[in-house]
This record gives structure tokens, C-alpha cells and sequence, in this order.
């Protein structure tokens, strides 16, 4: 599996069994993607930057490669974004793979599945930090700093 983070996050990636880490800040993330070239069955977009990443899938997804983006940012960007993914054929400039958008759905069996997963030690969880609830003004403020590694919890208490 390779991925690809920011310099300070490439011990934590391969920690989570990544074999190869792309650091987009030492280089162009499509620029390190078409040097390796078409050899990847799968790329999964969970951040949605750079924004022509899908276009540009054929240089590293094989002819029969997916490009799964997960969930979108709602904006007007994102829909411009989508839309065009999803309406633009390759001849006109558009993507040249196979695309989908994964959107998630609470299925208890699915949730059950990660769970028993986790207590497996099959995957894990990275929090990055832990916030009370009276004290979530703070949490959403480390959210918008896009440096936190991992999830950032808030307690809710319930009365």
C-alpha cells in the first residue's frame, strides 16, 4: 500500500502498514505519482486535493485501475469539482478511469465488523487529541489547523 502525508506524518503512516509514503511537501504529489506510473489497481481520495487528481489517474491506475473519492467537503468547489469528474468524458479532458464516490452509511453489522476488527488488532485508531465537551470551541479550533494526526475526540456526556 502507498500513501502519501506531509513530512512529519510519514513515521505514522508507515506505522499503520503503509510499504511506501509519498510526502507531498518534499514534491508534487502528481508528480511522484506519474514517476512510479500506471501500477496501482486502486487509489482512494479521502481529501480531495489536488482537485485535478482524478484527470490525472491514468498515470498511475492501470487501464482497469478505480478512483474512489471518499465523501466530499460540501461547497460550491467540491460540486463543480464532482460534477465535472462525473460528467466530463476523457476526450473532452476528463477522467480516463473508472470513477465512484463512496458515501457512508451507519450499518450496524458494518460498524460491529470494525469493531471486532479493532479488538483484533487488524486496524486501529489514531487520536490525535481528547476534548471535554464544555471545552469543543477548542477541539473545532485544532480541527482547523489540519495538523492534527489522527482523530480528535469530544466527549459528550450523556444526562
Amino acid at each position: 500500500m502507498t500513501t502519501s502525508c506531509s513530512t512529519a506524518n510519514i513515521d505514522l503512516c508507515k506505522s499503520l502498514g503503509a510499504d511506501e509514503v509519498l510526502d507531498y511537501k518534499s514534491a508534487h504529489i502528481l508528480e511522484q505519482l506519474s514517476k512510479i506510473g500506471p501500477t496501482f489497481d486502486l487509489a482512494v481520495d479521502n481529501v480531495g486535493t489536488p482537485a485535478n487528481l482524478y484527470k490525472q489517474s491514468h498515470n498511475f491506475l492501470i487501464p482497469t485501475g478505480k478512483f474512489v473519492q471518499v465523501g466530499l467537503a460540501v461547497s460550491f468547489g467540491s460540486a463543480q469539482q464532482l460534477a465535472g469528474n462525473l460528467l466530463t468524458p476523457a476526450f473532452l479532458g476528463g477522467g480516463k478511469r473508472k470513477y465512484e464516490v463512496l458515501l457512508a452509511s451507519m450499518i450496524s453489522e458494518d460498524l460491529a465488523q470494525l469493531g471486532a476488527w479493532m479488538k483484533e488488532g487488524k486496524i486501529r485508531n489514531v487520536v490525535d487529541s481528547t476534548y471535554e465537551f464544555d471545552n469543543a470551541p477548542n477541539a473545532f479550533i485544532r480541527l482547523k489547523t489540519g495538523r492534527a494526526k489522527g482523530k480528535i475526540v469530544v466527549h459528550v456526556k450523556k444526562d
